[in-house]
């Protein structure tokens, strides 16, 4: 596997022209700087930010990566679901998250296209219609927000995203690459990360019946049936019919429903729960747009995570106009989307490929709506000039936990593309797999930086005996006055490593297979007998081989 650099960013989004100059705030302090604020992206359209410096206890944030956050939908809150039910330092319930990417970025939560989240539009023609005004807005915020904070122009940034955020950050990408080039955006653009991403509506949709037929729930009569609602589905992209597309697109989830007994699109291991009706409105009546958001959209503003950033959230933030409620105006960002949800974005991969950008595609293997079989199928139609040779490799197993056998994830990758295929994980990969996927998560951000510090922890050596056999046959970090090998897992050449702290440097293999990364240790390093476990404070990638 190449190591490509890479890096983690995040828009800042940026502060709000004409507004306040923003908030700052420690909410708990413990927690570390907060900062939010709204900008104006074009007349009457203004977009809500959160950003939250990054916790380590070993780096100030700007020796760290910038990652924005982009959730699905279109209509879902990044401040609200992304931050409080995934990655952010709180949960629903404002307990700390021990999973939290704090620990390793600086995280950028944007409510995106406008009208989502505690963004707002003052005047109904200033919705986003299409992929091309999501990323234009996202441009002004990021042009105004570097140019505000020089400070971040210098350090790694990823896009991250989730579902329908996917299609956008792969827009928002292209579009920030180019102004980079351009010399119109300072920034040190990373790469992407598409998580469970509506890339290629119609592979998904073609695929979701032969997925489901091999998961045992469709019969043949069943897969007949989902079969033929696709087919529907893709004349009407073939005749570039995108609403009539997307009415289609909703009967085919129907005729799963039916046949499934109710599957959840988001995990096929569990049903979808009974929808509460929702109030008629002037831009909805009981269509096939009602029922894509409610399935689509509603989750992720549910009421307890409503209550809590209209509650508690909103009085702590302060700066949200007194006519703007959270989650107010999805709706309506949902219904002027619709005739863009099922355009495909594989020409736009394709771009960020050719241009070098670094590209990773992950995915949860219990996923419907977005299933994995849909994510194969586009990647195989890139024109990518070196996707044979990415075809052809052989994917590497990843394990999320040491002590333990249990392969957690596949991945694949070659030059700048890769792509993670996440076991026993939903569409919501972050929300109920999130420890399985952060230490999947430090494989690409470590592969995507040349030089980063690993968090600070505790690593169990996997060899057999003394611990001094332990030290020299695997994995262990390793103590003063005895051989190391590599960290935490794998194997590697020995190194003699007599003063525990220095310029040693260690084999590194985070998938018990190749590459190895030379690190060197920076911090003291302790061995507890009795838990048989290797403590250390600071490691530092320093360089990476095949070998």
């Amino acid at each position: 596997m190449e190591l490509a650099p890479r890096s983690c960013r995040m828009p800042l989004l940026l502060l709000l022209l004409g507004l306040s100059t923003g908030a700052v705030i420690s909410w708990p302090t413990e927690e570390g700087k907060e900062v939010w604020d709204y900008v104006t992206v074009r007349k009457d359209a203004h977009m809500f930010w959160w950003l939250y410096y990054a916790t380590s206890p070993s780096k100030n944030f700007s020796e760290l990566p910038l990652v924005m956050w982009l959730q699905g939908g279109p209509g879902g809150s990044s401040t609200g679901f992304g931050n409080f039910e995934e990655i952010g330092p709180l949960d629903r319930d404002l307990k700390p998250r021990r999973t939290t990417w704090l620990q390793s970025a600086s995280l950028l939560f944007v409510d995106n296209p406008v009208g989502t989240g505690f963004s707002y539009v003052n005047k109904s023609d200033a919705y986003t219609k299409d992929l091309a005004m999501v990323a234009s807005d996202m441009m002004v915020l990021l042009k105004t927000f570097f140019e505000r904070h020089k400070e971040f122009q210098t350090i790694p940034f990823y896009i991250f995203s989730e579902s329908y955020g996917g299609k956008m950050a792969a827009g928002i990408a292209l579009e920030l690459y180019k102004a980079i080039q351009q010399g119109t955006i300072q920034c040190n653009f990373a790469g992407v990360a598409l998580g469970d991403s509506w890339i290629s509506p119609i592979d998904s949709v073609l695929s979701w019946g032969p997925y489901l037929y091999s998961m045992s729930l469709l019969d043949d009569q069943g897969l007949a049936e989902v079969s033929q609602a696709a087919e529907q589905v893709l004349d009407a992209i073939n005749k570039r019919l995108y609403k009539e597309a997307t009415e289609l697109w909703e009967k085919a989830e129907m005729v799963i429903e039916q046949n499934t007994d109710g599957v959840n699109f988001y995990n096929i291991l569990t049903k979808t729960s009974p929808t509460s009706t929702m109030k008629s409105s002037l831009e909805f009546t009981q269509s096939h747009t009602v029922h894509l958001f409610q399935r689509h959209v509603r989750h992720l503003q549910q009421d307890a995570l409503s209550q809590l950033m209209n509650g508690p959230i909103r009085k702590k933030l302060k700066i949200i106009p007194e006519d703007c409620s959270w989650g107010g105006q999805a709706a309506s960002v949902f219904l002027n989307m619709e005739g863009d949800f099922m355009k495909p974005v594989i020409s736009i991969v394709d771009e960020l490929l050719e241009a070098g950008v670094n590209v990773t595609v992950y995915n949860g293997q219990l996923d419907l709506i977005v299933d994995t079989m849909g994510q194969e199928a586009w990647v195989r139609k890139l024109e990518w000039a070196e996707l044979p040779k990415f075809s052809q490799l052989k994917w590497k197993p990843l394990y999320s936990d040491p002590k333990t056998s249990e392969t957690s994830a596949f991945v694949k990758s070659h030059k700048n593309l890769a792509f993670y295929w996440i076991l026993r994980a939903g569409h919501m990969i972050h929300q109920k797999y999130i420890y399985t996927w952060n230490n999947s998560y430090r494989t690409p951000t470590e592969r995507w930086q040349k030089t980063s510090d690993l968090p600070k922890g505790s690593f169990r050596p996997r060899g057999h005996g003394s611990a001094d056999d332990e030290a020299g046959d695997a994995a262990g970090i390793g103590w003063p006055g005895l051989e190391v090998s590599c960290l935490a897992l794998g194997h590697g050449s020995r190194s003699k490593h007599p003063e525990g702290v220095g310029t040693t440097l260690l084999p590194l293999n985070l998938t018990r297979g190749e590459p190895h990364l030379a690190v060197i240790v920076k911090g003291p390093i302790s061995f507890d007998r009795e838990q048989n476990q290797c403590l250390c404070d600071n490691l530092e990638i320093i360089s990476a081989s095949e070998n």
